[in-house]
């Protein structure tokens, strides 16, 4: 037969092995798929034993991230909200706004654009610590959104109109806050000072309403049409100091026209306490260790008699008894320099 067919027994020898290593091969694969699946089988059922949960959970690489994302928004810092006043109210707003621009969360809050799932459950857990400690917020939202909440960005709009802009818009009339404001007492502080009150002027104009917010420029010239005239010359001088384009800001920029009133009240002051009797050096016959010699200034006071022994109104006894008489007793070479450098001597 394997003449006929041209096969000798070699051949067919060969041909029987290859195809024994070929089954065992097989068997051999066929084995190793068995026991993967049998150990995927085993870390399934050790993952659900492990698992106290009843929610699942994802062990992919976008599963891990989301929950550590979530693991990151519960330690970020969230002030409390704080309603007192309308400044308390918008105070926190700015601060809680600074914590959705640093989570990426800001446009979300804010209807800038369409938010994820998951950044709606972000911002909704932001929301819910902002205002966890007033207990009247909370229970507004419960009654809205139902005890589990609901979506972020509708939270942070429920909060808005119905907690916010009533406290802010409605209940705060600009116009007469602006005329409780004692412009006297405010001139009177120091540059931190007048810039801090400035600064809570500022936020009352923002409140203005419709059609009576007018421009930068009209507020700056409403201030200083209440600033004492030695501080408003003060400003001025202060001004043609600074270089052009400093001016334009400040002439044109509220804030930058608070610092700069501000820096002209602080070199006011400081001037001021040049000329004050304390600081100055006492005058005796001799001039103090830490002063070069030079012409005292009491020169310059006018006296209703003169020394009680020379009779001259410039000695230095006619100032202070306990001096020596430039006449009649001993100078000392300090004082009679200084007599010698005095035309009137």
């Amino acid at each position: 037969m394997t003449k006929k067919f041209g096969i000798d027994e070699e051949t067919l020898v060969e041909e029987e092995k290859r195809l024994d290593l070929e089954m065992r091969h097989c068997e051999m694969i066929l084995k190793q798929a068995k026991l993967d699946a049998m150990k995927n089988e085993i870390s399934k059922l050790s993952l659900e034993k492990n698992n106290l949960s009843v929610f699942t959970d994802p062990r992919d690489k976008a599963g891990l991230a989301i929950q550590a994302r979530r693991r990151e928004m519960l330690k970020v810092v969230v002030s409390d909200f704080k309603r007192e006043d309308a400044d308390a109210a918008l105070n926190s707003v700015a601060n809680f706004n600074f914590v959705l621009k640093a989570c990426d969360l800001e446009a979300v809050a804010y209807f800038e654009k369409v938010g994820s799932a998951d950044e709606e459950v972000d911002l909704g857990t932001l929301v819910k610590r902002f205002v966890s400690r007033d207990s009247d917020v909370v229970a507004s939202m419960r009654a809205e959104f139902g005890e589990r909440g609901g979506q972020g960005s509708e939270m942070m709009r429920h909060l808005r109109d119905n907690f916010i802009d009533p406290l802010v818009y409605e209940s705060t009339d600009a116009e007469s806050e602006l005329l409780k404001i004692d412009w006297k007492t405010m001139m009177e502080g120091d540059g931190t000072k007048i810039k801090a009150a400035l600064d809570k002027v500022w936020a009352i104009v923002k409140l203005m309403p419709e059609g009576r917010e007018g421009t930068e420029e009209g507020w700056i010239s409403y201030v200083l049409d209440r600033t004492p005239s030695a501080l408003a010359n003060e400003y001025y001088r202060q001004m043609m100091r600074e270089p052009f384009k400093v001016q334009q800001k400040a002439s044109s920029s509220t804030r930058s026209f608070a610092v700069m009133l501000g820096k002209a009240r602080n070199n006011m002051m400081r001037r001021e306490t040049m000329f004050m009797k304390d600081s100055l050096p006492m005058l005796t016959g001799e001039p103090p260790q830490e002063v070069p010699p030079r012409v005292s200034a009491h020169e310059k006071v006018v006296l209703d008699k003169g020394c009680p022994r020379c009779l001259l109104f410039g000695c230095a006894k006619a100032f202070q008894d306990d001096s020596e008489c430039d006449v009649f007793g001993k100078p000392t070479t300090a004082r009679v320099a200084r007599i010698a450098k005095n035309e009137k001597y």
